[in-house]
């Protein structure tokens, strides 16, 4: 009987010791008591809020974002299309686009929409092409955000300081003549403006032109208007007849300067303003065609170095 009681003891103080060990290896305080061995739980450690897309953690990183291709601030650049790309910190992945001074071309990725002086939609594309730019100065502002974004996302979380460039497009090198803008977006039925433009012109007295259009999608809607360019030199404007054709989608104008001093206007200006309706949905073109001309003072023909088209939108 001693042997047995002995026994049990020897087992018992084994398990408590064993005890001891697994509590100890699992994070487990044992508290000793009149009435046995209480195990207690460790109390945990605080979670680590480490994600620095979290705008609740102590690290924190607001989105970034950095121009990495392009023109570069302040420049001029000699082409009517440019590309910018760019990149964002860690984890942000999503950009909005912003341009202003001037609308875009047809070849914009489907998420840009028709953004001129708005920002687009969030997008995770890292570059853009702006085509058919006029001679103008832009600026170009891109910014990111974190996933979260696409969806609307908290605008406090947005990159509260985007990448910004002004640059100031000259690609046209005279003596030419231009429509502009060279590209309108325009709902259907809209009404729009189309200036002639002449660029770069030294001596320029008289001018003859001719314009085309698709008239089943484009609609003349009114008189012309003349610029105030050939009237710069004080002298009086002539104008020698229009062909009357716009039903047809043709206008030809024949017009000239008598009198001023100079007898003839250099530099760059608008020579008339025609108006029209977008009717049918589509890509667009409206162009100089022959007989297109530029005559000096001197009745002498100046040979332009381009003869500009404008393209219409309609979605």
């Amino acid at each position: 009987m001693m042997a047995s009681r002995l026994m049990k003891q020897g087992l018992r103080r084994r398990l408590v010791t064993a005890l001891i060990g697994v509590a100890l290896t699992v994070g487990i305080v044992t508290i000793a008591g009149g009435c046995g061995t209480l195990l207690v739980p460790e109390e945990p450690d605080d979670p680590v809020f480490d994600n620095p897309i979290d705008p609740d953690a102590p690290d924190h990183v607001s989105p970034q974002t950095s121009i990495s291709g392009g023109p570069s601030d302040g420049s001029t650049v000699t082409s009517s299309s440019v590309t910018f790309s760019w990149s964002g910190n860690t984890g942000a992945t999503m950009f909005q686009v912003r341009v202003s001074g001037g609308a875009y071309g047809t070849d914009w990725p489907a998420w840009s929409g028709m953004f001129a002086n708005g920002w687009s939609s969030w997008t995770t594309d890292t570059s853009v092409t702006l085509n058919f730019l006029d001679e103008l100065t832009y600026t170009f502002m891109v910014r990111a955000g974190y996933p979260s974004n696409m969806t609307g996302g908290d605008p406090s979380e947005w990159d509260d300081t985007p990448e910004t460039i002004g640059f100031t497009v000259n690609a046209v090198s005279g003596p030419a003549l231009r429509l502009s803008p060279r590209v309108t977006p325009i709902a259907l039925n809209g009404t729009f403006d189309i200036d002639i433009v002449a660029d770069g012109v030294t001596d320029l007295a008289m001018l003859n032109l001719r314009i085309v259009w698709n008239p089943s999608r484009i609609q003349h809607i009114s008189e012309w208007d003349q610029g105030p360019f050939l009237s710069s030199n004080g002298g009086d404007v002539l104008t020698l007849g229009t062909t009357g054709e716009e039903a047809s989608g043709a206008w030809e104008l024949a017009i000239g300067i008598a009198g001023g001093s100079p007898a003839s206007v250099s530099g760059t200006g608008v020579i008339a303003t025609l108006h029209f309706r977008a009717i049918g949905t589509g890509v667009h073109a409206i162009a100089f065609v022959e007989p297109t001309e530029l005559r000096d003072h001197n009745n002498n023909t100046i040979s332009p170095t381009g003869l500009i088209a404008a393209t219409v939108i309609v979605p």
